[in-house]
């Protein structure tokens, strides 16, 4: 015996919405991985904040890390929690299309942004050159170096989109599952997104104050001291928020797994 459309149609509702939750499982675990490397990057980055004793190793440790948060975040995004949000748009496109929108172009564009700069800075700071040559016109390499440093900031902007397309992908989810921890859980998603934008931001203070203790530490101390502190502040400030995360993520899971159980039992209807 067949059974009607009528009748098929919840089945592959049902369907799709578990893989959804499936998918966004994942894409919570590899978070809650995320949200360590940030803590580790920020912990790294901390390391250069007496710009006077700055060296090639320790900045490329910190560099390193953040590459390996960027690729992972990108490797999260595209494997898991683009196509987590694209099952839910196909159930309920008037919902989840928007969301899936805003995701796709705050990851596209900044982490692919971010990953760029970074691998850009790693190479200038492993193979330090006085400037460039380009059509006849010289570029010198600090030009260079904060070009780099602006394309971050903007990618960890563009990210931060991203993570706001998170808030509204869960406050959809809350609606349309019951779920009012997924909207509580929202709010702190964004406040994790912030991270790659102070991180961005660190890496910008924390170049310009080593480039100014390098030309005269004397006639620039206080802004030197200045600088030191606020990415200390800034820096300490994103290992808080690491450590959120890992709450935030775990929390994520969590709940996901509990809505999958119970779309299966049928006491959600999908």
């Amino acid at each position: 015996m067949t059974l009607s459309p009528v009748a098929q149609e919840p089945q592959l509702s049902s369907g799709v919405v578990i893989e959804g939750l499936e998918k966004l499982k994942v894409a919570a675990l590899l978070q809650l991985f995320i949200a360590v490397l940030v803590g580790v990057s920020a912990l790294l980055l901390l390391a250069l904040t007496p710009f006077l004793t700055i060296r090639t190793g320790e900045s490329l440790a910190g560099l390193a890390s953040l590459i390996v948060t960027v690729a992972f975040t990108v490797v999260t995004a595209y494997g898991y929690l683009l196509p987590s949000v694209n099952r839910f748009a196909r159930w309920k496109p008037k919902d989840f299309l928007a969301p899936l929108i805003l995701m796709r172009s705050g990851y596209t564009g900044g982490a692919l942004i971010m990953l760029g700069a970074l691998l850009a800075l790693t190479w200038l700071v492993r193979e330090p050159a006085s400037g460039f040559i380009v059509a006849g016109v010289e570029i010198r390499i600090e030009e260079v170096i904060y070009i780099c440093l602006i394309l971050l900031l903007v990618g960890g902007v563009m990210l931060f989109m991203g993570y706001t397309g998170i808030l509204v992908h869960l406050h959809k989810l809350n609606e349309a599952l019951n779920s009012p921890k997924f909207s509580r859980i929202g709010a702190f998603v964004v406040i994790f997104g912030t991270t790659f934008i102070l991180l961005s931001t660190a890496l910008l203070i924390i170049h310009s104050g080593s480039r100014a203790a390098s030309v005269n530490p004397y006639e620039y101390y206080n802004i030197i001291n200045i600088a030191a502190n606020a990415t200390t502040a800034l820096l300490i400030i994103t290992l808080l928020i690491s450590l959120l995360g890992i709450v935030i993520w775990a929390q994520v899971y969590s709940e996901a797994s509990l809505i999958e159980r119970r779309v299966e039992a049928g006491i959600i209807q999908a």
